[in-house]
């Protein structure tokens, strides 16, 4: 039986010694200065975002690389993640279950009209079955 190990991969340019990232635990302490910000993907609904600054040492990735058409680059990122996690989840949970409809909205308006169609049906069919009671 394997056992499943939450992270990237050994090797893997984001996986890193401290297992706390991959848990969702806090890097920053309760009593740092924190900062709430609201961010949004073009929808007119926001998110709450909690950030702060932490103590990067080495076991944490503070460097990104990426491969493009000009070859590979790097960017130092500042030592700042997300805190408060238990609000958090529910800034999260809340942003999804706010905007779903108007990412729908806005798929099924850039739709052509067989594709359209298909949406129609299909949010007839979801709502005859009920397949959103988790929201």
């Amino acid at each position: 039986m394997l056992k499943h190990l939450p992270g990237p991969s050994t090797g893997h340019p984001l996986a890193s010694d401290h297992k706390g990232i991959y848990t969702l635990s806090e890097l920053v302490t309760r009593d740092s200065s924190t900062v709430k910000l609201y961010i949004s993907q073009g929808v007119n609904i926001k998110m709450a975002v909690y950030a702060g600054q932490f103590e990067a040492t080495s076991e944490y990735k503070t460097r990104h690389f990426w491969r493009c058409a000009n070859g590979l680059k790097e960017l130092d990122l500042p030592p700042f993640c997300l805190t408060h996690m238990d609000q958090m989840k529910k800034s999260v949970c809340d942003y999804i279950k706010n905007s779903w409809c108007s990412y729908l909205q806005e798929i099924t308006l850039q739709s052509d009209p067989i594709a359209l169609e298909v949406l129609l049906e299909a949010q007839k069919l979801s709502s005859y079955n009920k397949v959103w009671h988790f929201l």
